[in-house]
């Protein structure tokens, strides 16, 4: 099917819209994501109260633990960038279905954001 000049016009102009709208919310964008989630490791505490840890690694895998003094629970799984979006894949945690994210840093904090762009959790960031 051939498209019109003004078709192609059109697509174009949406495609920069959403793009042009992501980098005015102050997300990151993919090399940006990047930069911020290779060698680095996020800590938290669980919704039951669990310290946890995950390590991810510039070559797209991470590596987590959760637990207290008397268990531990270990995961491992991968990571990508899809657009403005960090997206994350573990083996067991989760149900083992993919999630993906809007991401903001502030110093020493990593902030993801839902697709509706509603802030969903602050988590600690070190670098490596």
């Amino acid at each position: 099917m051939k498209t019109s000049i003004w078709g192609r016009c059109a697509l174009i102009s949406i495609a920069f819209s959403v793009s042009s709208a992501q980098a005015e919310s102050g997300f990151l964008n993919r090399s940006q994501i990047i930069s911020a989630v290779a060698y680095s490791i996020w800590t938290g505490v669980n919704s039951v109260g669990n310290l946890w840890a995950v390590t991810y690694e510039p070559d797209g895998t991470m590596s987590g633990k959760a637990g207290n003094k008397s268990y531990e629970f270990v995961d491992t799984g991968k990571w990508w960038v899809d657009g403005y979006k960090l997206c994350s894949q573990y083996k067991e945690w989760f149900g083992g279905k993919p999630s993906c994210f809007f991401v903001k840093t502030d110093g020493n904090k990593i902030r993801l954001y839902n697709d509706s762009q509603k802030l969903v959790d602050e988590i600690n960031l070190t670098k490596l």
